[in-house]
């Protein structure tokens, strides 16, 4: 299965005069079970977002479906290549650019989000669409096996930072599961998790300057809270209304 889509993959590559760029993260998946069990629960009748569809490997199953797909793909020569392969389908939708600007494709609907997400834009990825007014019903990724337990670290874990506050605060996981290297090409050096995650019922989301505080708190961890943010506009009571033990 891996050698079918790897050699299609090259062929693609070597068709298009490319190969995988390292500071875009690229690392095509090759693995169709993976594949299959990434989209295997499309939530009916909810646009699907797809970040970095590459070749259009995930993009080819999704596009079996009835949903509409918005992909964001910041290559220029892989988005020529998808909407030479797909462009004519009215449910395809292709936005070159960084998904880091455009989190969610563009589309103003409930979404759901697919991806084999670039290590490089992970972080960055995921504070840009929680500050989407549309915050995806559902996402489904697969990333760094160390950036998936900081998402989701609990609170007695050195792991956890900000973004496992910002995201716990919206999302709830579903499952995680380790994706081996050999699913890949190039294989990463590091393990990759296949991580969903659900949308909870009620979603508390950070103000602005609230995310500020808590991104400097966590820059000065050996620091008293007090102390901290007595250089930003919050008041002492705030320690108190929160139960913050300063």
């Amino acid at each position: 299965m891996c050698d079918s889509l790897l050699k299609q993959t090259l062929s693609i590559l070597d068709t298009l005069g490319t190969r995988p760029r390292k500071h875009l993260g690229q690392n095509f998946l090759i693995d169709e079970n993976v594949i299959n069990k990434l989209v295997k629960n499309i939530i009916p009748n909810c646009d699907v977002v797809e970040i970095g569809p590459g070749i259009g490997a995930i993009t080819n199953k999704l596009l079996a479906l009835p949903n509409d797909i918005f992909a964001v793909e910041i290559d220029h020569k892989l988005s020529n290549f998808l909407y030479n392969k797909f462009g004519n389908l009215p449910n395809f939708h292709l936005v070159n650019t960084d998904a880091v600007k455009c989190p969610l494709g563009g589309s103003i609907s409930d979404v759901q989000v697919i991806s084999n997400l670039p290590y490089s834009i992970s972080s960055a990825w995921f504070d840009a669409v929680l500050n989407c007014e549309n915050l995806p019903v559902q996402i489904t990724v697969i990333v760094q096996e160390d950036f998936a337990k900081r998402l989701f670290a609990k609170k007695a874990l050195s792991d956890v930072c900000p973004i496992s506050i910002f995201v716990q605060s919206v999302y709830d996981k579903i499952y995680c599961e380790k994706v081996s290297k050999n699913c890949f090409y190039p294989s990463p050096a590091v393990q990759s998790v296949m991580v969903s995650m659900r949308r909870k019922s009620k979603c508390f989301l950070f103000h602005k300057s609230t995310k500020m505080v808590i991104r400097e708190i966590f820059t000065q961890r050996r620091k008293q809270i007090a102390s901290i943010i007595k250089y930003f506009d919050v008041p002492q009571e705030w320690l108190r209304v929160n139960h913050i033990d300063n």
